[in-house]
């Protein structure tokens, strides 16, 4: 499940999210130890982290966009 995780963060929630706010440097799947991340980099260097764990494709946007906006 996390690889296609991976892929729907870089494949769709990344562009949408780079489109919506030119402020957004990148934005990133990765595993802590427990626990799958999304994290939000600004070109400012700010950056949010967002739990994604047992989240479905649509979980994913509901929590990233309820976090960075």
């Amino acid at each position: 499940m996390s690889e296609n995780k991976k892929e729907f963060v870089e494949k769709y929630l990344q562009p949408m999210i780079k489109a919506a706010d030119s402020t957004v440097k990148a934005v990133t799947y990765y595993k802590a130890a427990f626990d799958e991340m999304v994290a939000v980099e600004y070109l400012g260097g700010m950056s949010f982290c967002v739990c994604i764990t047992a989240d479905s494709n649509q979980a994913i946007v509901k929590d990233v966009l309820r976090r960075i906006w």
